[in-house]
């Protein structure tokens, strides 16, 4: 008699054992350092029996219906199916692994194993009474040539007693909680990764051409410049990175991984997008992925222009996170923050990988808590990263200090050359000057910013009709936000050869980090500091300014204030910018005016009251609850709606929907 485990393909138990066995190789092979021998051993051992309580006569009876073949056995037992992970632990040979390994280990091994899937409770009782009873009979005709010992004989209920992750310090003592964490984990990938028919646990850091993507960035830029040198001479270290816009962050990013795994984080879906399409095509390194809630769309994309990849395996890949460099967005990789059962998986990946978190100040308190809190435990595990960011907050500095965070920085970088690149204007209680704007719009390259859509839309309807103008914003369907990008890309590029075309666009923060664009001029509605330094990185990208007349005008006009924006941070950030009014701003070693603006919000020595905001509180309130958090408390549909904050949304208009669900017949009868 066979005994079956998959479906689709066909897989026995012992085959797909044999497989999980063969990707735990391979990942020992790369990682022999990631685990002590003992661990390794552990892991092994729990591959071997993971799914052997699929043995049970319910499965597989389950198992011989959908293949369609007359199961042998005769089902007589007269109480409800026990789920396999539950009744799995009873095929460890109990005295032989503690008297190797000890009692500690055994629960390691007894919790992985029986939590490998998210199934409600099994009575104790009733999984006492089946594996005494009935699961002797389902195995009779079992043969499993990769444990030595007898299954039957071997059968016991010993382990029903530690089935207690709240009492056996699992969570408490963090040796234990690493090392329960990485056997279940890495329990978790090669099961998944068998599972989904993956031949190579990790892909290759090095493209077909034999260069990773570190090596292709030297190639392309011999001269390395000072950000990115720092960044290649410091892998070892946990690094804040402060620099520019245009500065080659992203280039030094990818140097610091080096021949590492690596995770790329940003906060915008379109900012991934950018950044993805980047390192595969400018920077010539094929073995990325990208993932994020949509990045199917992607793939699908790819599939039509290339016809050489699959969209589902290409996605199921990043899923599964096989590739050397995955390019995300932090609920990809940070919910394990929440201890759902199952977050091991993510967690164990990391600890042998680097996170890049870029533009960390763009999160709100919430996801900025689960940020710290995930590197807290994720170094505390061995891994490494390094936030990159045009401004960094002071505070986060503090609260990485005060929860033992190791960090090297910040250091500050700046473009060479350009001391200079705005003045600006703030008016108080004021919006936007239409007639400056149709002024300015008839001659130079104009950006307008607001915080909210509505806003932007409003000014869009007052301007469109008496000069050129157009809007983008997050609430275009994908495609023609697409098309926008492109078109606004192809108006204000960040090139020394643009044309001279005059006009305006209204947009929202969807432009802030994602998009190589260069004005003339900003007119923005006041906001929160780092998102205002942010704006100005749109105009006078890499040009020097040393006008008398300024280029960014800010409006202290309320816009999104308490809805988008939090009003303690914007009164702050008010304060800040009245101090630089009608100044340029200098960034240099000696003189770094948006700095001191960002110190004048999110420094406690010069601002003492950012510590009774509730920005701050905050932040402090979610990282104490989630180190307070009780393991597997949560579910994994309940942990993606937490992070709904940076979860974009794509909604399709009733319109286009319509047309979508009815399509229109053409002449000729077909549908279009």
């Amino acid at each position: 008699m066979e005994y079956y485990a998959k479906l689709n393909p066909t897989q026995t138990i012992l085959e797909h054992t044999q497989k999980a066995l063969e990707l735990y190789k391979q990942l020992k092979l790369l990682y022999s350092r990631l685990l002590s021998n003992e661990e390794w051993e552990l892991l092994e051992l729990a591959i071997i029996c993971h799914d052997l309580g699929k043995t049970n006569a319910f499965m597989q009876k389950f198992f011989y219906q959908k293949l369609n073949i007359p199961f042998p056995l005769a089902l007589e037992h007269n109480i409800p199916q026990i789920y396999h992970n539950h009744l799995s632990c009873a095929f460890i040979d109990y005295k032989d692994v503690i008297s190797k390994y000890g009692l500690k280990n055994y629960k390691i091994l007894c919790n992985c194993i029986y939590y490998h899937h998210n199934r409600p409770e099994t009575d104790k009782k009733v999984l006492k009474y089946y594996i005494k009873n009935c699961l002797p009979n389902d195995i009779e005709n079992f043969n499993f040539p990769l444990l030595a010992y007898n299954l039957r004989s071997k059968l016991n209920c010993e382990f029903t007693p530690y089935i207690d992750i709240y009492n056996n310090g699992l969570f408490t003592d963090f040796e234990t909680f690493k090392r329960y964490v990485m056997i279940k984990g890495l329990l978790h990938k090669v099961d998944y990764c068998a599972s989904a028919g993956i031949d190579i646990i990790e892909d290759n850091t090095r493209d077909e051409d034999g260069l990773s993507a570190a090596e292709k960035i030297k190639c392309i830029y011999p001269n390395l410049r000072d950000i990115q040198i720092y960044m290649n001479a410091n892998k070892d270290k946990n690094l804040i990175i402060v620099g520019s816009t245009g500065i080659g962050k992203t280039e030094g990013a990818i140097l610091w991984i080096g021949e590492e795994k690596g995770f790329y984080t940003l906060p915008l879906q379109i900012a991934n997008n950018s950044i993805y399409a980047r390192i595969k095509d400018k920077i010539k390194y094929k073995n990325v992925k990208l993932l994020h809630s949509n990045a199917i769309s992607t793939y699908i994309r790819e599939e039509k222009e290339n016809g050489n990849t699959d969209a589902q395996e290409e996605y199921q890949k990043a899923k599964l996170f096989s590739s050397p460099l995955t390019v995300c967005t932090v609920d990809q990789i940070f919910k394990f923050v929440f201890k759902y059962n199952g977050f091991e998986y993510l967690l164990a990946t990391l600890a042998y990988s680097k996170i890049v978190i870029d533009e960390i100040q763009m999160y709100s308190p919430e996801i900025v808590a689960s940020i710290l809190y995930g590197l807290k435990l994720a170094t505390g595990l061995g891994s490494k990263f390094a936030i990159i960011t045009a401004t960094f907050p002071p505070i986060l500095g503090d609260l990485m200090e005060r929860y033992k965070i190791p960090f090297k920085g910040p250091v500050f970088f700046h473009k060479p050359g350009l001391p200079t690149r705005h003045r600006i204007k703030f008016f108080e209680n004021r919006d936007f000057d239409l007639e400056l704007i149709i002024d300015l719009a008839e001659r130079y390259k104009v950006l307008i910013i607001t915080n909210t859509v509505s806003k932007a839309q409003k000014i869009y309807e007052k301007l469109k009709d008496k000069v050129n103008t157009w809007i983008i914003h997050s609430r275009y369907i994908r495609k023609h936000r697409r098309m926008l990008e492109n078109k606004i890309l192809e108006f204000a590029p960040n090139k020394k050869d643009r044309n001279s075309n005059p006009g305006v666009w209204v947009s929202t923060h969807v432009v802030e980090a994602s998009l190589d664009i260069d004005f003339d001029y900003i007119l923005t509605s006041m906001c929160s500091i780092e998102s205002l330094i942010q704006r100005m990185g749109r105009v006078w990208r890499d040009r020097l300014y040393d006008a008398e007349t300024p280029n960014v005008y800010i409006y202290d006009n309320h816009d999104g204030l308490n809805s988008v924006i939090d009003s303690q941070i914007y009164s702050f950030s008010c304060n800040a910018v009245k101090a630089y009014d009608g100044k340029l701003l200098y960034e240099t070693d000696i003189q770094n005016d948006k700095q001191a603006m960002m110190e004048m919000v999110y420094d406690r020595k010069k601002n003492p009251d950012i510590l009774s905001s509730e920005y701050f509180k905050e932040i402090v309130k979610r990282i104490d609850s989630l180190d307070n958090l009780l393991p597997y408390d949560l579910k994994i549909k309940e942990v993606v709606k937490l992070f709904r904050g940076i979860n974009s949304i794509t909604i399709i208009p009733s319109s286009i929907y319509s047309e979508l669900k009815n399509p229109v017949k053409s002449v000729n009868g077909n549908t279009s």
